[in-house]
């Protein structure tokens, strides 16, 4: 099982907080990769209400999470799996090294969104025991 130690602050989405997790776990710094993780970006394409059309500005723009990261000392992988391949993807990797996955808020009891709205929610997941996997973020 993964010992990440989790950094929680208030202010921290649960990206951050796997961020900065993950920085300490690694004994690197990860604070040059907040600087664009404040703000906000319209985009005129999107139909509807102006809420619809506001979203954060980092939101799924990997390229440059990885940049970041990388100028930390810390690599990630985005793999995008099928949904049937999913077990078997953590499995075959959880031993290796620390995993991050994104999962829909609406689906989980513990976080404030749950049933409420749907919007990507990052977790760890730190072991598996049987069938079942154990799981650490913000919330938790």
């Amino acid at each position: 099982m993964w010992q990440i130690q989790p950094i929680y602050k208030d202010t921290y989405n649960c990206f951050q907080f796997l961020t900065a997790s993950i920085a300490k776990f690694y004994n690197c710094d990860y604070r040059l990769m907040m600087l664009e993780l404040w703000g906000f970006a319209y985009d005129n394409t999107v139909e509807g209400i102006i809420g619809d059309k506001l979203k954060l500005c980092w939101n799924f723009k990997t390229d440059r999470r990885k940049h970041l990261l990388n100028y930390h000392g810390l690599s990630f992988d985005i793999i995008i799996p099928q949904e049937s391949s999913v077990e078997q993807l953590i499995d075959s990797n959880l031993s290796q090294r620390p995993i991050a996955v994104y999962a829909d808020s609406y689906y989980c009891p513990w976080v404030p969104f749950y049933q409420k709205l749907h919007r990507p929610h990052t977790l760890f997941i730190l072991d598996k025991e049987s069938d079942e996997f154990i799981f650490m973020d913000q919330y938790s």
